[in-house]
């Protein structure tokens, strides 16, 4: 179960990948086909996990929930970017009765 507050601390992220893609509807003349790679794409998300299977991340996050998640196969992954990282607030405790 997870705790409250959990999703506030999910790490932002892009993840550089590839993915199937194909020619289109229709038949193809073998002898004028052109090559056809592998589509580049770009997905940004809150990280939620990652190991040696996949990273998983999701759109948007609530203190309890999350939305939107998209589990993309690692051998498909060219680069996860960490644009921000998180970092530690420190609170500063004002005297005299200042904000």
């Amino acid at each position: 179960m997870a705790k409250k507050d959990e999703g506030w601390l999910l790490d932002p992220v892009v993840v550089k990948w590839l993915d199937a893609r194909t020619a289109g509807p229709g038949w193809e003349d073998i002898a004028t086909m052109q090559p056809l790679g592998p589509m580049a794409c770009t997905t940004a998300g809150f990280l939620m996990s990652e190991d040696d299977e996949a990273v998983v991340l999701c759109q948007t996050v609530s203190e309890e929930a999350a939305q939107g998640r998209i589990v993309i196969p690692r051998g498909c992954v060219v680069e996860v970017l960490r644009p921000l990282q998180r970092r530690k607030r420190k609170r500063k405790d004002k005297k005299g009765g200042g904000r």
